[in-house]
């Protein structure tokens, strides 16, 4: 099975097949253990295995945030449900920037980190990262109150002294910049880094200082793999297949899926001759 699409329609943990059909899983029955590898966000072009990261936009970092997890199921008669623990693939960067009592309050704030790759591929096989070497720019996504900013970015991990920090402010005082390199931080995926800095009006005043954390805790999921042990409910969301709806005779105004093939003017079973009498089928 290749990128298979899940999802959760009520924001629950339980994941299904976006497709009941095209979607779903069903484990092999000469095999012992199966892997399955989930990653977030779903790109259609993963299906080669290979995931097109882009992280030179940082405004919506929901959508760049690229979590992986990997589980090891044994073949059990009865289990249609892999357990997932999700980790973030990247590195994440928070400054916490301050006007100290020297400077006024802040007109505008950017940071900046330079020397950044943001354009590479990632294995969703091995987790390894690969593509040329171009370096750029990238903003970070920037909150400013009137004597305080928090600047967030998410960053491929990376060897130390490999990035450049650049923060640009105006006050009424005018516009001015401070840069740092990071020294030798070794930035590790899965962790948050963690920038203090208060900007003076006497640059020489200015203070700076990190600390690591975990960013964030694991994300555990479920995700049933197959939809015919779980069955639909007659919603729009999860609707009966063919073999469910025949079980259901009586009951009304339920959703069904299934794929149409043929029509017919029988009155059997809606009373009214018609070839809108569609017929379904659970396959072609």
């Amino acid at each position: 099975y290749q990128n298979m699409r899940y999802f959760s329609a009520d924001g629950s943990i339980n994941f299904f097949p976006a497709n009941k059909f095209t979607d779903a899983i069903y484990l092999p029955q000469n095999e012992n253990e199966s892997r399955f590898v989930s990653y977030f966000p779903y790109q259609t072009e993963a299906a080669s295995g290979i995931y097109k990261v882009d992280l030179s936009n940082q405004n919506k970092q929901e959508v760049i945030d690229l979590l992986y997890a990997e589980t090891i199921i044994e073949k059990t008669k009865n289990s249609n449900v892999v357990k997932t623990d999700f980790q973030h693939e990247f590195s994440k960067i928070v400054f916490n920037i301050k006007a100290g009592e020297s400077l006024g309050s802040f007109e505008s704030v950017k940071s900046v980190i330079s020397n950044i790759r943001t354009k590479v591929d990632y294995s969703l096989v091995d987790r390894s990262f690969s593509g040329e070497e171009i370096l750029s720019d990238i903003s970070l996504k920037t909150t400013l109150s009137k004597r305080q900013a928090v600047s967030e970015g998410i960053i491929l991990p990376a060897e130390p002294a490999r990035y450049k920090f650049i923060i640009r402010y105006t006050t009424s005082a005018g516009t001015k910049s401070v840069e740092f390199n990071t020294g030798e931080e070794q930035f590790e995926k899965g962790q948050k880094y963690i920038y203090d800095v208060t900007l003076e009006l006497d640059e020489t005043n200015n203070t700076y200082s990190s600390s690591t954390a975990k960013w964030g805790v694991r994300s555990s999921e479920n995700i049933i793999f197959d939809p015919n042990i779980d069955a639909g409910n007659g919603t729009r969301i999860n609707p009966y297949n063919i073999t469910e709806a025949v079980t259901k005779t009586g009951e009304k105004e339920k959703w069904i899926e299934g794929y149409i093939v043929g029509s017919t003017n029988l009155t059997k079973s809606i009373g009214v001759p018609s070839p809108d009498n569609i017929l379904l089928a659970d396959n072609m």
